[in-house]
């Protein structure tokens, strides 16, 4: 009888990580498609004070910009562009400038 419940909870216990793996693959995914396809917040004056934000607090106007859109690649962008020294700071700048251009254009 311990046996058998032991193999249910196991079962169960595989069954809710593969489901996680999942919703974790398919984050990662939107993250590569953001980011190739230069996804931005872009929400017209919206997106232009999210992007001078980003530009000089590295990361936080797309962190926001994420939140507001219930986007989680987004948020998570944004921490890799908070996070990482040198590299992360000019993908947050040129991320900051983009959603400038396009929050203006969509104005």
């Amino acid at each position: 009888c311990l046996l058998r419940a032991d193999n249910k909870h196991n079962k169960h216990h595989h069954s809710t990580q593969r489901l996680s793996t999942t919703q974790a693959m398919g984050v990662g995914d939107d993250i590569v498609n953001h980011i190739t396809q230069m996804k931005t917040p872009n929400k017209g004056l919206l997106a232009v004070l999210l992007g001078i934000i980003n530009c000089f607090f590295f990361g936080c106007g797309v962190i926001i910009g994420g939140i507001l859109d219930n986007d989680l690649a987004d948020v998570i962008i944004g921490l890799l562009q908070l996070f990482i020294p040198f590299l992360g700071w000019i993908w947050a700048i040129l991320w900051g400038l983009l959603m400038i251009v396009r929050g203006l254009g969509s104005m």
